[in-house]
């Protein structure tokens, strides 16, 4: 009999794990709309080229879900190591909750400071 050394609290509890994860993609989503608040109102991708606006655009897109998914992964184990410990629910949240959260940031900022 082996003994698994458990890597954190979170890998010890599922539901502090699926707790952990949604608040860090909530946070990610906040993320999101407080930058295009702090942006957008004062005009200072105005004078940007247009490239590298794409740029900070996509990067304000994709980066905050990335790192909630990265964290989700990694740090509070919501995917587990072992094929055997992955679970559906857990599977679909992976591919759910980063597009949720990028939804969110881009519905409450379009919506509360305009896209122009």
């Amino acid at each position: 009999m082996t003994a698994t050394p458990s890597g954190s609290l979170f890998n010890a509890s599922r539901p502090l794990s699926w707790l952990a994860s949604v608040v860090v993609f909530s946070a990610a989503a906040a993320l999101q709309i407080a930058s295009f608040g702090i942006v957008m109102p004062q005009r200072l991708l105005a004078n940007v080229a247009s490239p590298i606006a794409i740029g900070i655009a996509v990067a304000w897109l994709v980066l905050p879900p990335l790192i909630a998914t990265v964290l989700a992964i990694r740090t509070f184990g919501l995917l587990g190591r072992d094929r055997a410990q992955r679970s559906t629910p857990a599977l679909l949240a992976i591919l759910v909750l980063p597009l949720l959260s990028v939804y969110l940031g881009v519905a409450v900022s379009f919506n509360v400071w305009g896209g122009k």
